[in-house]
């Protein structure tokens, strides 16, 4: 599994502190960082803040600077790292049994199967479930993995 790595840092005073974000996709820390660069846009009193989420403008690289009088100032970057994040899920008789993993994951099984003759409201359940399940794999920060 991939994790992306939002750095940003003081130029001025490297090494000093900084910021760190952790993001599940590149889509989702390049957002990230150009939300930060929006924030801090008025301390160089810049109005314009739409400019942080212009991709013409920055281009597609990983890295922002911003520069204030011709010295830069702040900088941000993404870096991208392989987490060999592993889960295991074990099915006998149609039931989830127990999941492992080699790192914390939240697992949440959606059972969408419904009885022969289902108790009132068990269908209405089931759709339910089934219209999340749909709604978090259209999200960016959700895919399928198998």
């Amino acid at each position: 599994m991939k994790i992306y790595v939002v750095i940003h840092e003081n130029a001025e005073e490297p090494g000093k502190g900084g910021e760190i974000k952790l993001a599940p996709t590149q889509a989702v820390a390049r957002k990230a960082m150009c939300m930060d660069v929006a924030k801090i846009l008025p301390d160089y009193n810049i109005d314009d803040t739409d400019v942080a989420f212009d991709d013409q403008f920055w281009g597609d690289s990983n890295k922002r600077e911003l520069s204030w009088n011709g010295k830069v100032r702040e900088t941000w970057r993404i870096e991208e790292h392989e987490l060999d994040a592993k889960a295991i899920v074990k099915v006998k008789g149609g039931m989830v049994q127990s999941v492992i993993a080699n790192a914390d994951v939240d697992v949440d099984v959606f059972d969408l199967d419904v009885s022969s003759y289902p108790d009132e409201g068990e269908e209405d359940e089931a759709d339910r479930k089934d219209r999340k399940f749909q709604e978090l794999l259209g999200r960016p920060d959700w895919w399928c993995v198998w």
